[in-house]
């Protein structure tokens, strides 16, 4: 005689809940330490920290945290109560906040937002009305790791758009429209 299988042990466990974030505004070079506060947030996680590109499994659990769709660079466990995670480089503003741990996801109420881009000088400052010329643009905040950046000059979006560094871009000059001549 066969005896019946017994069904699976299902084990739930509390999903996290994330109620606060603070900072909310960083650097586009990244680097930002936010803290996350909530509950479910891992206290058997707590002392635990984590580098480089995740998801990570860490202590058996698969664990993410973003800000936007970028992963975070680091993820330090204070207690069940509260993890710092440090934002990767990027740009934008109003992105989610998120950690998700054994693939049960969080996200903060609040949202987080880059340093805007500050353009400071232009080089060469003037060019043709017929565009073709390519300018250098310096200021900050142009983030890092190769933006993907959009210029415009006189409001005419520029052919492209070359990302050099957090206080660089190249960009080819658009031919201005008639009324902008």
């Amino acid at each position: 005689a066969q005896l019946p299988l017994a069904p699976p042990l299902q084990v739930d466990y509390a999903r996290p809940r994330v109620s606060a974030l603070t900072p909310q505004h960083g650097s586009a070079l990244g680097g930002a330490a936010l803290t996350i506060f909530g509950q479910h947030l891992g206290s058997v996680l707590a002392g635990r920290v984590v580098e480089g590109v995740g998801p990570w499994v860490v202590g058996g659990y698969a664990v993410e945290a973003a800000v936007g769709a970028s992963s975070a660079q680091r993820v330090e466990w204070l207690s069940g109560s509260s993890v710092v995670i440090r934002a990767a480089a990027g740009v934008g503003a109003a992105l989610p906040v998120s950690l998700s741990i054994a693939e049960q996801a969080s996200t903060s109420p609040q949202l987080f937002s880059y340093h805007a881009p500050l353009v400071l000088a232009a080089s060469p400052p003037f060019g043709p009305p017929d565009g073709g010329l390519e300018v250098t643009i310096f200021g900050r905040n142009f983030g890092g790791e190769r933006q993907t950046l959009g210029a415009t000059v006189g409001g005419q979006r520029c052919s492209f758009t070359l990302w050099a560094s957090d206080s660089a871009a190249s960009c080819l000059f658009p031919p201005m429209l008639p009324a902008a001549r």
